[in-house]
């Protein structure tokens, strides 16, 4: 039977110790009194086989045996909750119970004939001796006559008394009778016993009502069949077919069967139905079937909206775009997990499921192991509401490695209060770590090219950049040797000298060596000449000419990228980036960025020819004074193109990143935008050298109207919103200090522009002023200010770490105030 449907009847008394000690101490010795009685008038029916009607005691006695095993029932369900078996106990006593009182009924009349076995034997003797003393008859007649009259007087009084008892008896019985009727009315569930072959109901509890919802008597009218009319017609068949097989029943077994009956409102009742043999005729056949009936409607309500609200959970997870989880942290298993295991990683939710931690540890990075494993300390002391917050990287089905960040918290404790259950989400971000690395890489690139041009622009010695430039190249580029190798005038290209080298361990050195190969001047210098770039992954695996892989194979040459440099339209030399370990596949961005070096490098090499022939015609100055001042002319010609020409250059570049980054998201843009202005303000200073008589200072007046002037436009500020005022009195500034004096303004100008003025409104002084042999630069707004816990010596702002590391080429002193706006001044030596 269920027990889990019904509370134990300790509850009803509240657990309270004193009262269910009560309770069990009447009942255990009632039931111990009961027991005793049957016992006692079975040992004297053993004794007295002479008594007659000794069924009357047998059944008296197993009556009272069923009254005791009530008693204990009752002490059984205060823990345990078997009412089932305590009302078959009951009924079963109040079936002994009838039949003990019907034939005692029966033996009362035959009982009230009987002689006691002492009347019998005084019978006898005064037979004798009326055969033996015929002669006193008189006499005995007479004492025969008051004996009879006494006996009779006793036999009265005795039979009244019988007569009294009986009547209790009877009383009794009626008593126990309603007791037991009201037991039945009052039980949650319809009780019904029908006659199984005559499919007729003979009796149905007063719930059989409620439930419907019609009067008794009409009830009582719609039970004349196995399958009563109020059962719903689409369960009727099944009704009758559980039913009819109740003949295969042992004694002990039940059918159980849930159907639905229609109530007197025209509404649909869920019933609960177990039926079981109630009685056999004398041949074993069934002669009446009982059943009890549960109203369950409000439970299968319960289940079918659980069900609904299931559904609408699953819905949820399997539509959400991220994977939805539940993890064992003890076993590191999943529970539970969403379909989107599927789209995002290509594993169904069964693989993970089955497979369990070994499946986990084969598709996460073995970098990442570490890391979840230690997550496993993590939920020993995890708090209720924590968040748990990892990315690590887990192979997809195609062998690609896909990034996930997870966001774990509890979901469920065991009794020790140990975490048993985790609830987590993970999100696919592998674009985002794509980008990321993008911006990381072009941030790289972009510090090595600024440094590699202040490196340039801060010497005219050629072994010095070309030894600093190729170090910090390699290190950028992790190759295995990055060279500089210059052409022999006048050798067609068939020979040179490796000039600058930086090589890792085992590979040989070859700085300073001499090399001859005419392959290369046959097949490739006019090439490069005209521009060519080599990007070869694996020599053995290229379309090069065997003569040339030989030649780069004594060099231990794998993979290798060849750039030109140029010199005066004629090809100076070449710079090597070898990669000798292994292949390698050289990328766009790395070929990009070693253009973008190598045209520093035609500078340098420009500027430095131009140096030597300057130190050349400073020694022959005396002789040639009137060539020199023709020459000079020249010379200002020259530098004049060559401003001009790193105008074009930078103006190229800004194009290149405009072009490279037009069609990316609004923050690449914008950080594109801002090395366009970054490369635009060393433009105008080019651009101005290009157009001024001095070549060696800066007009620093025109030059900030020019650049204010580009950044207002750049940022597109309305004209007359925010005003720009300019206090510079047509100061020079020397060509040295003139492009990170310029770098300085415009960032930050930009930065007054993007963060100072968020309504659209105020104010931008520039001073430039000079003091003693030092010049005071000031850059001031009437803004919002900087924040009070912004620390801008430690920030990551690119802007801010450019200002300090140009006030450092400077070699100046750098102060700002965040009163009333923000005001940066820069007081620098003109010395410089």
């Amino acid at each position: 039977m269920a027990l889990n449907a019904y509370i134990p009847h300790g509850h009803c008394y509240l657990w309270q110790t004193p009262l269910v000690w009560l309770h069990l101490t009447s009942d255990f010795l009632t039931a111990l009194a009961y027991y005793s009685i049957p016992l006692t008038l079975l040992y004297f029916l053993r004794k007295r086989q002479d008594i007659p009607f000794s069924n009357i005691i047998i059944l008296f006695s197993a009556f009272i045996l069923c009254c005791g095993a009530t008693h204990i029932l009752e002490i059984v369900t205060l823990w345990y909750p078997i009412y089932w078996v305590s009302g078959a106990v009951k009924a079963l006593t109040a079936i002994v119970s009838v039949i003990t009182a019907v034939e005692l009924v029966h033996i009362i009349p035959q009982a009230l004939s009987l002689k006691s076995p002492k009347e019998l034997a005084a019978l006898n003797q005064e037979l004798n001796q009326q055969m033996e003393e015929r002669q006193a008859a008189e006499s005995a007649l007479q004492e025969l006559n008051a004996t009879l009259e006494e006996r009779v007087e006793k036999r009265t009084h005795e039979l009244a008394q019988m007569n009294q008892d009986f009547k209790r008896e009877i009383e009794d019985r009626k008593r126990a009778q309603n007791f037991i009727k009201r037991i039945i009315d009052i039980t949650p569930n319809v009780l019904k016993i029908y006659d199984f072959k005559s499919c007729q109901m003979i009796y149905t509890n007063r719930n059989l009502a409620s439930v419907l919802g019609y009067p008794s008597q009409d009830v009582e009218a719609l039970e004349n069949a196995l399958v009563p009319s109020y059962v719903n017609p689409e369960d009727a068949l099944r009704v009758k077919k559980t039913l009819e097989n109740i003949s295969a029943l042992e004694d002990g077994q039940y059918l159980d069967l849930d159907y639905r009956v229609k109530t007197s409102a025209g509404t649909l009742r869920w019933l609960s139905q177990r039926s079981a043999i109630f009685e056999r005729e004398e041949d074993g056949q069934i002669k009446q079937v009982i059943s009890i009936c549960e109203d369950i409607t409000e439970r299968v309500q319960v289940e079918a909206a659980l069900r609904e609200s299931q559904y609408f959970i699953e819905q949820v997870v399997n539509s959400s775009p991220q994977i939805l989880y539940i993890l064992d942290p003890i076993t590191w298993k999943n529970v539970y997990i969403n379909r989107q295991s599927l789209e995002i990683l290509g594993y169904p939710p069964q693989q993970f499921q089955a497979e369990g931690s070994q499946f986990l540890a084969q598709i996460l990075h073995p970098e990442d192991l570490p890391l979840i494993r230690k997550n496993k300390d993590f939920w020993q002391t995890a708090r209720d509401g924590e968040v748990l917050t990892t990315e690590y990287r887990m192979r997809h089905q195609n062998g690609a490695w896909r990034w996930l960040r997870s966001r774990e918290v509890v979901f469920a404790r065991n009794e020790e209060n140990q975490v048993v259950k985790v609830l987590g989400t993970a999100q696919d971000i592998s674009d985002s770590k794509v980008q990321e690395q993008k911006l990381y890489e072009q941030g790289r690139r972009e510090s090595l090219l600024r440094e590699i041009t202040q490196r340039i622009l801060q010497s005219l010695e050629l072994p010095i950049i070309f030894n600093t430039v190729v170090q910090e190249i390699r290190h950028f580029l992790q190759a295995d040797r990055v060279a500089i190798f210059q052409f022999e005038p006048e050798s067609f290209f068939e020979q040179g000298t490796i000039v600058a080298e930086s090589v890792v361990q085992p590979f040989t050195s070859a700085l300073n060596s001499v090399l001859e190969e005419s392959c290369f001047s046959r097949n490739y210098a006019l090439k490069y000449q005209e521009g060519r770039i080599q990007s070869v992954s694996d020599i053995y695996q290229s379309d090069l000419l065997p003569c040339h892989i030989e030649f780069l194979a004594q060099f231990q040459v794998r993979a290798n990228l060849v750039l030109p440099l140029i010199s005066n339209h004629s090809l100076w030399g070449l710079l090597c980036i070898h990669q000798c370990s292994q292949a390698r596949t050289w990328q766009e961005t790395e070929v990009n960025l070693l253009k973008q070096i190598t045209n520093q490098f035609e500078i340098a090499i420009q500027k430095a020819s131009l140096y030597k022939q300057a130190q050349q015609e400073l020694a022959e100055k005396q002789k040639l004074f009137l060539q020199l001042t023709n020459e000079l002319e020249q010379k200002k010609i020259l530098l004049k193109e060559i401003h001009h020409r790193v105008k074009n250059n930078l103006q190229i570049m800004s194009s290149l990143l405009y072009l490279q980054f037009s069609k990316a998201s609004p923050e690449i843009q914008q950080l594109s935008e801002d090395y366009q202005n970054r490369i635009q303000s060393m433009a105008l200073i080019h651009e101005q050298l290009y157009r001024s008589e001095d070549l060696a200072n800066i007009n620093f007046e025109q030059y900030l109207k020019n650049l204010t002037y580009h950044i207002f436009q750049s940022y597109g500020v309305e004209p007359g919103a925010i005003t720009l005022t300019l206090r510079v009195n047509s100061l020079t500034v020397p060509l040295e200090q003139s492009i990170p004096l310029g770098l300085i303004v415009q960032e930050l100008v930009s930065n007054a522009l993007k963060h100072a003025f968020p309504q659209g409104a105020g104010e931008i002084t520039i001073e430039l002023t000079p003091q003693a042999e030092a010049l005071c630069l000031t850059v001031a707004d009437n803004g919002v200010g900087i924040p009070p816990e912004l620390d801008l010596a430690n920030t990551d702002s690119l802007g801010l770490q450019l200002i300090y590391s140009l006030t450092e080429q400077l070699q100046g002193e750098l102060a700002y105030a965040t009163a009333d706006g923000c005001q940066f001044q820069i007081i620098f030596s003109t010395g410089y």
